[in-house]
């Protein structure tokens, strides 16, 4: 096994511990795992020893990618560059942050609700101005609709008087040519 060779990756790191932020550093680990128990271990405490930090159990690592997400901390990680560097959050156990104010700016509660507001009192402003018109309006749709039907039954009446004065003169007109 002496003459293996061991394959290498340089991560590039921006470490942060509370407030605190440190510059980027490049660490190189190992990409073969070194035991099966407690890999992620040993990890930790090489890029502890390279990054001339103290490893202990007691805190807690995490791994961010440059957008933010966690990624899982092991030897096959993806490679990433100067310009995008991981950021290793250490912190103790049950540490929670206090919440900043938010950076994106959205329209409150208020103000959306103001708007619901004014777009109801247009409509019922638009249906008030219609009101007295409404009897005349009604008035004219029954005019309408009163006139299609009628139409409709004087046609209907002019077919049963034609159907009423035709009289039965056999199947053909014409006699057929056999």
């Amino acid at each position: 096994m002496k003459g293996m060779k061991t394959e290498h990756s340089k991560l590039w790191l921006l470490v942060r511990q509370g407030d605190v932020v440190s510059d980027i550093c490049e660490v190189e680990i190992c990409t073969e795992p070194q035991s099966e128990t407690n890999d992620r271990q040993i990890l930790m405490e090489e890029i502890c020893n390279q990054l001339s930090l103290q490893y202990n159990k007691g805190k807690v690592y995490k791994l961010r990618n440059p957008r933010g997400s966690l990624i899982p901390i092991s030897r096959k990680m993806p490679p990433n560059t100067v310009t995008s560097p991981f950021i290793l959050e250490i912190c103790d156990q049950h540490t929670s942050i206090k919440p900043g104010k938010k950076q994106v700016q959205i329209s409150g509660y208020s103000e959306t609700y103001q708007k619901k507001v004014d777009n109801l009192t247009k409509k019922v402003e638009r249906l008030e101005a219609i009101m007295p018109e409404l009897p005349c309006l009604r008035q004219e749709k029954l005019t309408d609709e009163m006139k299609g039907v009628e139409a409709r039954l004087h046609f209907m009446n002019s077919r049963m008087e034609e159907a009423e004065n035709r009289e039965w003169k056999g199947m053909f007109k014409k006699h057929p040519l056999w």
